[in-house]
């Protein structure tokens, strides 16, 4: 069994986070690692009390009082634990992640890739560019494994240098019982990510906005998440009066229900993802997807995944109400295609520890 610690920020809600909490309670049925995560932040996170304390070790140490003290203190606990393995999912500070680590001895070093930020980091200053191209050039001398969830996200961190390709797995099933498909009149369009820009908000307000109008009283939006623009956009649903049309859910521990049997179809206009996770749960529970035609075509597990442009209101828009509900049989191959891939979250931890092990099986 090897013993493998986590660094990430938080347990808040997110993407990472959640997969990370999948794994830690798949862990304790399967104990496949000795697993710790060492955290960013003392706060207590959204996914905190579903983690049973059995599965993992939880270590906090808050970075934004002090960075020497927060890495001094990292390097201690790294050196004292003789992890097996370190691995660091906090993007360009993996690199200095992965050098305390190699500096405390540790063996396996792993640089996993979440998103592609290319295109957020084109408009930050000089200064930041310098910074993250000297963070990729520690990152190929010291990560000896590297991960990305797309083509995309490896592009972005790793360009130069190989990366297996492992999309995060979740927990996934669906019974009879679970299913109570809702009667609404309105057409539910759901969303599910946190408040801040790369979401794109604001575009679905718009898109919100073109259909009331031309559809009046025929959608209803369902927003999922919380995050630093949510009273931002909560101030301008009110402006454009669409407060019957956009509802606010907040952070949802059943996203699983929404899903399932909430939401008639899920949209996802993001600006940038590695992988959404949301996109592979929309196409599991057989909702019909729209996202973004700039995100990768890896997000397509089913027949009834549809990009579209998001420069256009109007097209995106024409995709959400001409999108038509899967057959059973559509369904059916998705979820079987997804069951037996890595996408699962048992066969998504054993395909890591075989990655751990056989550094050149990409």
């Amino acid at each position: 069994m090897l013993k493998v610690a986590h660094v990430f920020k938080s347990l808040n809600a997110g993407g990472v986070e959640k997969w990370l909490s999948d794994v830690a309670i798949k862990n304790n049925d399967e104990k496949l690692f000795e697993l710790s995560f060492l955290l960013q932040s003392k706060e207590h996170g959204f996914f905190e009390d579903s983690i049973p304390s059995s599965s993992v070790s939880i270590y906090k140490k808050d970075m934004t009082t002090s960075r020497f003290s927060y890495y001094y203190d990292l390097y201690k606990k790294i050196k004292r634990e003789s992890y097996d393995v370190v691995h660091s999912h906090v993007h360009h500070s993996s690199a200095i992640v992965l050098l305390i680590a190699f500096l405390a001895g540790t063996k396996i070093r792993v640089a996993h890739c979440h998103n592609d930020k290319r295109e957020e980091y084109k408009k930050v200053s000089f200064s930041k560019k310098m910074y993250y191209f000297f963070c990729k050039i520690l990152i190929s001398l010291f990560a000896n494994r590297r991960i990305a969830v797309s083509d995309n996200a490896k592009i972005s961190l790793f360009p130069n240098s190989k990366a297996k390709i492992l999309p995060c797995g979740l927990n996934l099933s669906v019974s009879e019982t679970e299913r109570d498909p809702h009667n609404a009149t309105k057409t539910v369009i759901g969303h599910i990510g946190s408040f801040s820009r790369q979401k794109n908000h604001r575009f679905i307000i718009e898109l919100a906005a073109y259909l009331n109008e031309e559809f009046p009283n025929q959608f209803e939006f369902n927003l999922v998440g919380g995050g630093e623009s949510l009273e931002e956009i909560k101030e301008l649903v009110k402006a454009k009066g669409l407060t019957s049309t956009v509802l606010f859910l907040g952070l949802r521990s059943d996203i699983k229900n929404l899903v399932l049997n909430k939401f008639s179809k899920v949209i996802l206009p993001s600006f940038h993802e590695g992988l959404a996770m949301v996109a592979l749960e929309a196409q599991y529970y057989g909702k019909p997807l729209i996202l973004s035609s700039s995100l990768s075509s890896q997000h397509t597990f089913s027949s009834y995944i549809h990009y579209a442009d998001i420069s256009s209101v109007k097209e995106f828009c024409d995709k959400i109400v001409s999108s038509k509900l899967p057959t059973s049989l559509e369904v059916e191959k998705c979820r079987q295609y997804i069951d037996e891939s890595p996408l699962t979250i048992r066969n998504n931890m054993y395909a890591l520890n075989d990655y751990y092990t056989n550094p050149n099986k990409l």
